[in-house]
């Protein structure tokens, strides 16, 4: 304990150095006592020392706050693998949720979190899934104008599991090709299978609170059979 309080990336301690700086003319270092010497050079050695010291408390929290994400990366691919396959068993049995519902979120030590809602989905007469556009917004009687969310990427897109699955790794990782003068935050990726994918995530009010969200999400010039054509 004496340690820890002795040390420079200890607040207290370091004001009580200060305080015996200035009433004795001397920093302890709580390995040795530092002559002071006038001006610059006094700086830089006090700099020095207080380097010297907190450089394997740096360490240590470095090593720390790997291990932290990792695990927190592997919690939310957990959440987000989950939601996936909830969203896409609900659009078989033609069962949708509450579109707004927050189905996942990476969480950010600064800066808003980043969620992904279930998105809407309605039904043709025969059946058939429709997850965008004019016929959506006919089909919730003009309540949805904009669609966002899983259902849309998983009905419009056709993104996998997995692509879903690495959201949190990605949105940690990386950091956006382009901030729009709307605040929307444009990732593009170079995927393991040559192509790039693009993420876009911006503010929405969703209950009241301006939250960040992804508002889309697929594999550019993947040409894939939409998972509306599967699910008839």
């Amino acid at each position: 304990m004496q340690g820890a309080a002795d040390s420079y990336i200890n607040p207290v301690g370091l004001a009580l150095r200060f305080k015996n700086y200035i009433q004795n003319g001397e920093f302890s270092t709580g390995i040795e006592h530092i002559e002071p010497k006038d001006g610059f050079e006094k700086m830089i050695e006090l700099a020095g020392e207080m380097l010297y010291e907190a450089g394997p408390a740096l360490k240590a929290f470095k090593a720390g706050k790997t291990a932290t994400t990792t695990a927190i990366n592997k919690y939310e691919q957990q959440q987000f693998s989950q939601a996936y396959k909830k969203v896409y068993n609900e659009l078989l049995e033609k069962a949708p949720g509450d579109a707004e519902e927050i189905m996942a979120t990476v969480h950010k030590l600064f800066g808003k979190n980043t969620h992904i809602q279930r998105g809407a989905a309605a039904y043709t007469a025969d059946g058939k899934l429709i997850t965008q556009g004019r016929k959506l917004r006919k089909a919730t009687e003009g309540k949805v104008e904009r669609n966002y969310g899983l259902t849309k990427a998983i009905g419009t897109h056709n993104m996998s599991k997995a692509d879903i699955k690495a959201l949190p790794d990605i949105l940690r990782k990386y950091k956006p090709v382009e901030i729009t003068d709307r605040g929307q935050y444009i990732y593009e990726i170079l995927g393991e299978n040559g192509k790039t994918r693009k993420i876009v995530t911006s503010l929405r009010e969703i209950n009241g609170k301006l939250r960040r969200v992804v508002v889309s999400d697929y594999w550019v010039d993947d040409i894939k059979t939409p998972i509306r054509e599967l699910l008839k």
